[in-house]
């Protein structure tokens, strides 16, 4: 991590063995991450309690193991986001992927106004 916007004042390692696609919490007060340890076929998603401390300094605890991301991945992009409260995770995954927990299927569609405008007519 490094404060913004003077990103050269400090740098903080804040992964423990290195980790991918950061995600800051709503409220700023977590971290998160997928934990990327070549080899491994576990991925894990953690949670980093952070502290604002004075300056560009702050405090952090160490990670904590969410949910393994693995079984969800569908390409080497972040494919995960935190709900405004930080207690849930929507997740873009392959659908052949195998539904370890529940899922929700969205659907997402483009261009609904015209659509809405065509059908009133």
């Amino acid at each position: 991590m490094r404060p913004f916007p003077n990103v050269s004042e400090a740098r903080f390692q804040i992964s423990q063995g290195g980790g991918v696609w950061p995600v800051w919490s709503r409220n700023g007060k977590q971290l998160f991450y997928v934990t990327n340890t070549s080899g491994q076929v576990e991925r894990h998603v953690l949670a980093v309690p952070v502290k604002p401390a004075h300056g560009t300094t702050f405090d952090w605890d160490p990670g904590v193991r969410l949910f393994n991301m693995a079984p969800y991945m569908r390409s080497s992009q972040r494919g995960y986001d935190v709900s405004l409260d930080g207690s849930k995770f929507i997740v873009a995954s392959d659908a052949n992927a195998p539904a370890l927990v529940s899922r929700t299927v969205i659907r997402y569609v483009t261009n609904w106004f015209e659509e809405l405008r065509a059908r009133v007519k």
